[in-house]
């Protein structure tokens, strides 16, 4: 790999390394974030812990406001200034109720955490296998045979002499030889002291060649520089789509409404100053007060003592319950 390629590595590693930190501050900012809102839960949820028990407390306060049996022994039924042959009746009036149907808070909304889990997906790419790189290479001379033609012996002219030729320069048809002639002879090597009777001829030897075989330089020895190309491959590979989150749902509660009878005041038992019909009020009697009957009627014995059970009281409650919380 090249020094090009190393620090293009190192770029790549070193921004890789900055989009990891990014991430990592990025899901520390967002604990931090979920850790402030549980800690906000946590308090409403207090908040309305104390508002049901504070409810309770009242409904419990006011249960307990209503009157209690009233026990009398000795003198206390009686009037403390009762006068001779006059009649007392002791008449209680009870407390009066109305049905209310009226909506409570059981448990109020709240909110839920949803996680959304990161999304990926497989996707496939062309990722670089090895950088382009050069190389010197060296080229060494080449060399070749080779076969030449050439002159071994130079062409050359020459005179011979000889007496073959007498007779037909003596002859009717033989031609005188013109100075010109003879001057061309003597320079291309005719002898001065030519004797009567010799002829000379003039011959012409032809240069003489042969063949050589020798090895010679073709092409001298170089350097070629051979490139590379990059080398490409694919890799599938499973990539971030979107990351990690949280979502914050508000879940409102779900609510239904149930009626019921709730006790307000217990059953119990209490003296009565009233008149009776038929003497019924005698000791261990259990006698209903005449209503309406406030006069006089026996001078002789007075007043009238009666116990009388007072039956319970109830009151019907309409509430709205919580079916599933939030």
């Amino acid at each position: 790999m090249t020094t090009a390629g190393a620090s293009a590595a190192e770029k790549q590693y070193e921004a890789k390394l900055r989009a990891l930190e990014a991430r990592e501050a990025a899901l520390n900012s967002k604990s931090q974030q979920l850790s402030s809102q549980a800690q906000k839960l946590s308090s409403r949820e207090s908040s309305l812990a104390a508002a049901s028990a504070a409810s309770a407390s009242s409904s419990a306060s006011a249960a307990s406001a209503a009157p209690a049996p009233v026990a009398y022994s000795g003198d206390a039924l009686l009037p403390p200034n009762a006068k001779p042959g006059e009649c007392y009746a002791r008449i209680w009036e009870p407390p009066k109720f109305r049905t209310v149907t009226e909506k409570i808070l059981k448990k109020g909304e709240g909110e839920r955490l949803e996680v959304i889990p990161a999304k990926y997906e497989w996707t496939t790419e062309r990722v670089l296998v090895s950088e382009a790189s050069e190389r010197l290479t060296p080229i060494p001379a080449t060399y070749g045979t080779e076969s030449e033609r050439i002159q071994t012996r130079d062409a050359e002219t020459f005179w011979t002499f000889g007496t073959s030729g007498v007779a037909s320069a003596r002859g009717a048809n033989a031609k005188r030889a013109d100075s010109n002639r003879l001057n061309i002879a003597r320079t291309s090597g005719v002898p001065e002291n030519a004797r009567v009777g010799q002829c000379f001829a003039e011959y012409y030897k032809p240069a003489k060649f042969g063949t050589t075989t020798e090895k010679m330089l073709k092409s001298e020895s170089t350097q070629k520089v051979i490139v590379t190309p990059a080398k490409y491959g694919t890799q599938t590979e499973r990539i971030l789509v979107q990351e990690a989150s949280e979502k914050l749902i508000q879940v409102p509660a779900k609510y239904k409404t149930e009626t019921e009878k709730v006790l307000v005041k217990a059953p119990y038992t209490t003296w009565k100053v009233s008149e009776c019909s038929g003497g019924a009020c005698q000791p261990g009697v259990v006698a209903n007060r005449v209503s309406g009957s406030r006069d006089r009627i026996d001078r002789a014995t007075g007043e009238i003592m009666c116990l009388v059970e007072v039956p319970a009281q109830y009151k019907t409650v309409t509430k709205r319950v919580m079916v599933s919380p939030p």
